[in-house]
């Protein structure tokens, strides 16, 4: 960190700070929009709510441009937790299908998942950690015809192993699996190209980005597989009945 960034960061100024992966210090800009934002409430009500919105859009196009995606698939949600909450209400679930993840993940990356096993009867399979590590043979091998979702880190938050996403993700699509990614411990320190990837969701702390590759080039007319056609069923119902006022990329109208 150059004198410059840590400047910007009191914390920095009495304590060598290392667990920025759980709470992370706020920089004084951060400081600085949250009292301007709150001030002009204070002041004006509404009046300014148009610029209100206006530096919500700048803020996706900015996280979009960080993920290579369009800033109309980002929506902005409370925390990690809310997002994979999101997802996983808004999908479909039934006994028989399973969700394949990983032993050590986040919490927010499991609780989710738990309470769909446990309301659901579905099935969730987690790879074991070796050493600090996932063995990616391993964790593709609990992948079949009925899984669903399979959730990861990009960056795991207790050992720094990253894995290699464009693999999961082709394990996941071979068999018509979404992959859910948790990239707050790797946004901003690393690149990610999600379109790249063909990720289906990707959660940070704020912001959620959702693009459901399996659909939007699936012509009903011309879908033979049953799997792509429930798929297709699940997301008309998902468009048709989400309500959360932000999550616009969990509505997005199909072919």
């Amino acid at each position: 960190m150059n004198d410059e960034i840590r400047r910007l960061f009191p914390a920095a100024e009495k304590h060598t700070y290392l667990n920025s992966a759980a709470v992370s210090p706020m920089p004084r800009t951060a400081l600085d929009a949250v009292r301007s934002q709150l001030e002009d409430v204070s002041e004006n009500g509404s009046a300014n709510y148009l610029d209100w919105v206006a530096t919500k859009n700048r803020a996706r196009a900015l996280i979009g441009g960080m993920l290579n995606v369009e800033p109309e698939t980002i929506a902005f949600m409370r925390n990690t937790s809310d997002g994979f909450a999101a997802v996983a209400s808004g999908m479909s679930w039934k006994a028989g299908d399973n969700i394949v993840s990983f032993a050590n993940e986040f919490p927010a990356n499991y609780y989710a998942w738990r309470h769909v096993r446990d309301k659901f009867g579905v099935e969730l399979r987690m790879a074991p950690e070796h050493d600090g590590r996932i063995d990616l043979d391993e964790l593709i091998a609990l992948i079949d015809s009925n899984t669903k979702l399979v959730a990861i880190s990009a960056v795991q938050f207790a050992s720094g192993f990253t894995v290699d996403l464009e693999r999961i993700a082709k394990a996941a699509h071979a068999v018509d699996a979404f992959l859910a990614v948790d990239i707050i411990q790797g946004l901003g320190a690393r690149g990610f190209d999600l379109p790249a990837a063909e990720i289906f969701c990707a959660v940070d702390d704020l912001a959620l980005q959702v693009r459901f590759f399996h659909d939007v080039e699936i012509d009903d007319a011309d879908t033979s597989d049953a799997r792509r056609r429930e798929i297709h069923a699940d997301r008309r119902a998902q468009s048709a009945g989400a309500n959360h006022q932000d999550a616009r990329s969990f509505q997005l109208p199909l072919p």
